[in-house]
């Protein structure tokens, strides 16, 4: 119930009884709805870009600081609980950085037992093929060979490969790619079709070490010729991992002599997946192996040989391979490897807890925030602007996580955002998008050498102008945080 239409319709019944009927003016659209306990301060310029068309039905929360002077610039139902999308990242990031310590590492071990080759896995979320086949290459001679198994211990990250409240449509794709200890080049597999010098022959279809799968239905033209039922889909190809299994799916049309056309796709399951890399490494670092070699999974035991460790760089200088980019990966393997910080498990629960254990501790409000992942890409994610200043104000001195962030107009998400000379490299802030979610957060440097904290979030914005009507929105707010 109405209760502010209830109060307008008996002030209208009072005046038509006590006074001469007259036209009453309809009070104008508020632009935003404003939350109990939460005053709002709205300068005209940012209320004038939230009047637009496209935002009007929107969920929003906006909250800006003077860093300096912690004066409250700009406060838009700041408690409002919204959806980060890749803003979660900021907190995964902050409080991993803290309670893991910059100088972290994460540690690939490979051994050796007769002839069984065993890797312990540790979720190293940068973790390469080549890295491993450098680490194996360098073993080569202390291997007694032929390799007739190949175990892998991937139990120092647990739970589910997939987080809760994903979009399963998303599943497949390369940047929600499951998550596992034996993540090796961010579990995506490189799918390659080159069409065939005629239409007379077939295409190939190759898809790296053997990882998955394939299944094609593909029509062949020559360069030149027109498809008269759909001349626009000369050409065009699609290439998507099916959701439910470990297969490629690749249709469309090539032209014939065109040139070879990659994909990057989502592993089915990062531990099977390692299995058959490490099994193509051994091939072509000329390491005999048994050609019916096996694949266990098991710890390292007492007489597995420690051969040799593959240290990742420390957190503080990988940090930004998953900020900038916004790496959804990392975050979840960040994620988990708080959680088994104290011997604790290496699941999503465990590091959530974590995460907000490290809040409460830091001061930062927790009223409506409520982490889902490590990444944003669970619908299932709140938090506030309030508690995105907080936490951004209590990580504001910490050089190793604002030089992570992306800068405007150079690098990262940002790279093509904020470009003018008076604007370039002075926003250092984290995106977030998801197909109802845009948000922007970070910190702002003014003319006059003043830093301003904000946090922008938007959800729910009109769908035919999509998250671009959002980021144009969240760039105008930024530039009138800049001009102050």
């Amino acid at each position: 119930m109405d209760i502010t239409a209830i109060t307008l319709g008996i002030a209208l019944i009072s005046a038509t009884t006590w006074q001469p009927a007259r036209q009453v003016q309809a009070p104008a659209r508020p632009v935003v709805r404003q939350l109990a306990k939460d005053v709002n301060i709205l300068p005209t310029e940012v209320a004038a870009i939230l009047e637009r068309a496209e935002l009007q039905n929107a969920t929003i929360g906006l909250f800006a600081i003077n860093l300096e002077s912690d004066k409250p610039l700009l406060r838009v139902n700041a408690n409002r609980a919204c959806m980060p999308a890749s803003n979660q990242k900021l907190l995964t990031a902050a409080a991993g950085l803290q309670l893991l310590g910059g100088d972290f590492t994460w540690k690939t071990e490979i051994s050796q037992n007769g002839t069984t080759l065993h890797i312990t896995f540790d979720g190293d979320p940068l973790l390469t093929r080549a890295q491993l086949s450098s680490a194996i290459a360098a073993v080569k001679d202390k291997l007694t060979g032929p390799i007739s198994q190949i175990a892998i211990d991937d139990t120092r990250i647990q739970g589910d490969p997939l987080g809760i409240a994903w979009q399963w449509d998303d599943i497949g794709a390369g940047f929600s790619a499951p998550v596992g200890a034996a993540t090796i080049d961010k579990n995506v597999v490189k799918v390659t079709v080159t069409p065939p010098a005629s239409v007379t022959n077939p295409p190939r279809f190759d898809v790296a070490d053997g990882i998955l799968s394939l299944r094609a239905s593909t029509t062949i033209s020559e360069a030149g010729q027109t498809n008269t039922a759909a001349p626009e889909a000369a050409g065009r190809l699609t290439i998507s991992r099916n959701p439910l299994r470990p297969e490629v799916e690749i249709t469309g049309a090539l032209v014939a002599g065109g040139k070879p056309v990659t994909s990057m796709v989502a592993v089915d399951n990062p531990t099977d997946a390692a299995f058959r890399i490490v099994s193509s490494i051994l091939r072509e670092s000329g390491i005999p192996t048994d050609p019916n070699v096996q694949y266990v999974r098991r710890h390292r035991g007492a007489a597995d040989i420690l051969l040799t460790t593959i240290a990742s760089k420390p957190l503080s200088q990988t940090l930004p391979d998953f900020l900038k980019p916004s790496d959804n990966l990392y975050g979840e393997l960040l994620l988990r490897t708080i959680g088994r910080l104290d011997a604790g498990a290496a699941t999503p629960a465990a590091g959530i807890k974590r995460l907000q254990g490290w809040m409460a501790s830091n001061g930062i409000p927790t009223s409506g925030v409520q982490p889902a992942d490590g990444s944003g890409l669970s619908m299932w994610n709140t938090t506030t602007a309030e508690a995105t200043v907080a936490l951004l104000k209590t990580m504001a001195a910490n050089k190793d996580f604002r030089d992570a962030l992306p800068v405007g107009g150079i690098d990262g998400t940002l790279k093509a955002r904020f470009p003018a000379p008076e604007h370039k490299g002075k926003v250092q802030a984290k995106t977030g998008t998801l197909s109802v979610a845009s948000c922007l957060s970070g910190y702002a440097v003014t003319a006059k050498g003043e830093t301003i904290v904000f946090s922008i979030l938007m959800n729910h914005f009109d769908r035919k102008a999509g998250s671009a009507a959002a980021r144009r929105a969240q760039d105008d707010i930024v530039r009138y945080l800049l001009s102050l």
